[in-house]
C-alpha cells in the first residue's frame, strides 16, 4: 500500500492545488494524509517521523506543500520500488536541490542511482526508514532529507532519481511564513550546514 504525506504550513492556494492535483493524477490505490503543522509549528523532521510511524503502509511518500505533481508520477516511483534494496526514490522537478533540480519536464522513463534525495518529493519504503530510525529530529528546518539519504546509502540501501517522474514546485515558500514567526533562517541553514558535515 502506498500512503502519501502533505504537510500544510499557511499556505492555502498552494496547497489546495497540491492536494486536488495529487486526487488527479494519482490512479492507483493510495491514502492521504493532510497534516496542518501550522498551529503547532515542529520542525519538520518531527513531524514526519510521527506521521511515518503511525503508517501502515509499505511505501510513504513525502510530498510538499507547495508542489504541482504530474501524471504518472506516483506509479512511476513506486515501480522502481521493486528492487528491494531500494530504501528511497526521488522525482526531477524546476526547482529542487542537488541533480534534480533544473528540468521543465519528463527527461525519459529510466531511473538512475544516486547519492542524495530532496524531501521535496521523496518516496520512502517503511522498512528502510525503520531500520535507520527515521529522520534526525535535531535538524530544525533543512537538511533533513540529505542526512536521511546519507543514512540510509551508510545502511545499505539504494537511492534511485526517476528521470521520467516529475513534480513542479514552487519552492521555498514557506520561508517567509517562518521568517514572520521569527525564524532567523539564516542561522537555522548554518547550523543544518554544520550538523551534516558534522556526520560526514
Amino acid at each position: 500500500m502506498l500512503e502519501i504525506i502533505i504537510v500544510k504550513y499557511g499556505l492555502a492556494d498552494y496547497e489546495r492545488e497540491t492536494v486536488e492535483q495529487v486526487m488527479r493524477t494519482v490512479s492507483i490505490p493510495y491514502h492521504l494524509t493532510v497534516y496542518d503543522n501550522y498551529p503547532l509549528d515542529e520542525n519538520l523532521s518531527v513531524v514526519w517521523n510521527r506521521l511515518i510511524k503511525r503508517s501502515n503502509a509499505e511505501f510513504v511518500l513525502l510530498l510538499n506543500n507547495d508542489t504541482v505533481p504530474r501524471d504518472k508520477w506516483a506509479e512511476k516511483l513506486l515501480g522502481a520500488m521493486k528492487n528491494e534494496k531500494v530504501g528511497a526514490v526521488g522525482a526531477i522537478s524546476n526547482k529542487a536541490g542537488a541533480h534534480q533540480g533544473g528540468f521543465s519536464g519528463e527527461v525519459e522513463d529510466k531511473t538512475v542511482e544516486c547519492t542524495t534525495l530532496s524531501g521535496f518529493c521523496m518516496l520512502i519504503r517503511k522498512e528502510a526508514f525503520d531500520d535507520v530510525g527515521g529522520f534526525d529530529e535535531r535538524y530544525k528546518l533543512y537538511g533533513e532529507d540529505s542526512d536521511f539519504a546519507l543514512r540510509l546509502r551508510k545502511a545499505g540501501w539504494k537511492l534511485l532519481t526517476h528521470y521520467g517522474a516529475y513534480v513542479y514546485h514552487h519552492k521555498a515558500q514557506s520561508t517567509p511564513i517562518a521568517e514572520a514567526r521569527g525564524k532567523d533562517i539564516k542561522k537555522i541553514q548554518a547550523e543544518s550546514a554544520a550538523l551534516f558535515q558534522s556526520q560526514l
